[in-house]
């Protein structure tokens, strides 16, 4: 699951995920282009937390997503 409860209480004004996916004009499971959403789906995000875009969350979701679930000592990465 890329919006952990943890991640989205941790960097949105939401309690869970749940309440976060609730809270958008769109279901995040159908979601086909990041790139092609409602304005209303990026209000949402900035009023409810330090991001300016669904897209920025997203990355920010992904990037924690990795350093939880990939074993990132096989790479030559900074962690």
């Amino acid at each position: 699951m890329l919006f952990t409860d943890e991640f989205v209480r941790e960097q949105t004004e939401f309690e869970s995920q749940s309440a976060f996916e609730n809270a958008l004009p769109i279901y995040l499971d159908e979601m086909t282009d990041v790139y092609d959403l409602p304005e209303t789906v990026d209000t949402t995000i900035r009023d409810n937390s330090d991001y300016s875009s669904l897209e920025e969350l997203v990355d920010a979701a992904f990037e924690e997503w990795v350093y939880r679930e990939v074993d990132l000592s096989e790479f030559d990465v900074d962690s």
